[in-house]
């Protein structure tokens, strides 16, 4: 089993986490990605 992508949300030290085996629409991730303007490491 793969281990989830965490994306930091921009407020505070939680995190999102995304399966990587069952994830959502590309467009829905890059929405997350933009909205918790998250590192280009991230992406």
């Amino acid at each position: 089993m793969a281990s989830p992508v965490e994306i930091p949300l921009r407020e505070g030290d939680e995190v999102i986490e995304l399966d990587p085996e069952n994830l959502p629409e590309g467009d829905e991730v890059l929405n997350i990605l933009r909205n918790e303007r998250s590192a280009l490491s991230v992406w």
